[in-house]
């Protein structure tokens, strides 16, 4: 019996305004306003909200209309959407994550457990958004209503990306770019697997962070090991999965690892998904991937959710844990 509950999607009219394209989905972003937005609020330093224009000066005001319309939608104040897109940056400690990308008959598959806070109004609140231009999704993305940045997300352009918290003892970056935000506008912007893999690895940015990538040949599957200002690659061994949780792999000698309360569990929940992968992973089933993810020894509390995505069939499946929407 499965343990996940497979979540809707909410389509997007590239078409139309920026100031519209959220009304059709109005209930929907008000409600996620009056739990979620409560809950990470809560979480959150009140001064938070004072740094606000110090992000948008930062990213050169490119998601102010976007974090401006949401919240027009949601009856909130923009400043919150723009203050949880670099929530990953001022709080590490409440993320972790655990990723596999694997070679298949069908080209790459990119599957991931999201562990994020606040995790039960996450899990209530996720969803599959699509970015329509015409028939066609540009950009889908596992989320939820509000979120201006990303960290998992495909492209129409043949890639697929995920990231995973990682500490290095260094801090904050204050001169880089927010995680969250660069991974949207790489997934916005790029037009091939070649140049996401080059705009991740260089872009300065405020957070360390681990960022698995995959295009839609087996051979496209790295994992780019970021500390602010310096990257590792890491790449599959032939067809061998390549599994990510939340310490560096690729040259551990150069880069210091900050352990804290994500390296508690980053290698037992590596060991874990290396024991229960079959040795053939060329023929896994989404359900396949989604009872390895679910597996006891891979969950945390606070996995919100479970995706697979295909990016060669542009194809991106969304699940929660069901005892955190029961």
């Amino acid at each position: 019996m499965s343990t996940w509950t497979a979540c809707g999607t909410l389509d997007l009219d590239l078409a139309l305004p920026v100031r519209r394209r959220f009304l059709v989905h109005r209930e929907t972003y008000q409600q996620a306003a009056e739990e979620l937005l409560v809950a990470m609020k809560q979480e959150m330093p009140s001064w938070l909200p004072r740094i606000a224009h110090l992000v948008d000066l930062r990213t050169a005001r490119r998601f102010h209309s976007l974090a401006k319309a949401q919240a027009e939608v949601m009856g909130i104040d923009w400043r919150d959407l723009m203050i949880a897109g670099v929530a990953y940056d001022l709080t590490l400690a409440y993320f972790g994550c655990s990723t596999m990308a694997h070679a298949t008959q069908e080209g790459p598959v990119l599957a991931r457990n999201m562990d994020w806070w606040p995790e039960r109004p996450l899990a209530r609140h996720s969803y599959v958004f699509r970015e329509l231009d015409g028939p066609m999704a540009r950009t889908t993305v596992a989320g939820w209503p509000g979120a201006i940045g990303l960290v998992t997300g495909m492209s129409q352009h043949g890639f697929a990306l995920a990231m995973n918290a990682v500490g290095d003892g260094t801090g904050l970056n204050k001169t880089g770019y927010p995680v969250m935000l660069h991974l949207r506008r790489v997934i916005d912007d790029c037009r091939s697997f070649d140049q996401a893999v080059e705009r991740v690895a260089q872009q300065s940015l405020a957070a360390p962070c681990l960022v698995t990538i995959v295009g839609t040949e087996n051979h496209q599957r790295v994992c780019v090991e970021r500390t602010p200002t310096t990257c590792c690659i890491r790449r599959a061994e032939g067809d061998d999965p390549l599994l990510t949780t939340n310490h560096y792999q690729a040259d551990e000698d150069d880069l210091e690892l900050d352990a804290g309360s994500l390296g508690s569990t980053s290698c037992g929940r590596l060991a874990a998904m290396q024991q229960l992968l079959p040795t053939d992973c060329r023929a896994m089933p989404d359900d396949e991937l989604l009872y390895v993810l679910s597996d006891s020894q891979v969950r945390l509390g606070i996995t919100a959710q479970h995706i697979v995505m295909r990016p060669r069939e542009n194809r991106m499946q969304l699940c929660v844990p069901t005892s955190l929407v029961s």
